[in-house]
């Protein structure tokens, strides 16, 4: 799907241990990127993942209860 070239950005919502593959992955392919959290359980595989921004693509964590009106 991401060789496919038809997507503008890519949803990592697997399990955890899938986030660094799937990011890099899309990272790699020029797609950004967001990721559910935990964003990786090692600073190594994070800080790989933050080559997003040498990349110029957008890389960003879900938060899920930072978009709910009461924590605004």
């Amino acid at each position: 799907m991401i060789d496919s070239s038809e997507l503008d950005a890519l949803v990592v919502a697997m399990p955890e241990d899938l986030h660094h593959p799937m990011v890099m992955a899309g990272v790699e392919a020029g797609l950004h990127v967001l990721c559910e959290k935990p964003m990786a359980f090692m600073a190594d595989r994070s800080g790989e993942m933050l080559a997003a921004e040498r990349a110029r693509v957008k890389h960003m964590v879900q938060f899920t209860n930072r978009g709910l009106p009461h924590y605004r």
